[in-house]
């Protein structure tokens, strides 16, 4: 890790031009998991019935779409490596963003334990 990596924690928000289907999700989640430098994958989308999304040999169960990922990272280069992603498995148009994304410290609600978020671990970035 290198001096400029040293606290850093960003966000790339990965915004394609449709909806992803179940199996392209799960490849490009099951891809981002082994960047170096990605901390967490967050996705967000409309309702959708409850079904179960693949990722690697881990089964997900949700109940949105996924329209949109925000992949947290640690280290800078790995921006280059997540665009080769999407230009390898998107066939569309999409869209990248760095910037902060998510809160970077508790709100009251999450004092007071009433948060809306549900951390489901096989999003995490593994430790080997």
């Amino acid at each position: 890790m290198s001096a400029e990596d040293e606290d850093y924690y960003m966000e790339v928000a990965v915004v394609p031009e449709r909806l992803l289907g179940d199996e392209t999700a799960g490849k490009f989640i099951s891809r981002v998991r082994d960047v170096d430098g990605v901390v967490n994958v967050t996705v967000q989308g409309p309702s959708y019935f409850a079904r179960d999304l693949e990722i690697g040999d881990a089964k997900l169960k949700t109940t949105v779409k996924i329209g949109k990922l925000f992949v947290g990272i640690s280290k800078a280069s790995a921006e280059d490596e997540i665009r080769s992603i999407c230009d390898d498995l998107f066939t569309f148009p999409y869209h990248l963003h760095v910037g902060r994304f998510s809160k970077d410290r508790p709100t009251i609600v999450d004092v007071l334990g009433k948060s809306s978020y549900k951390r489901i671990g096989v999003l995490e970035k593994r430790s080997n």
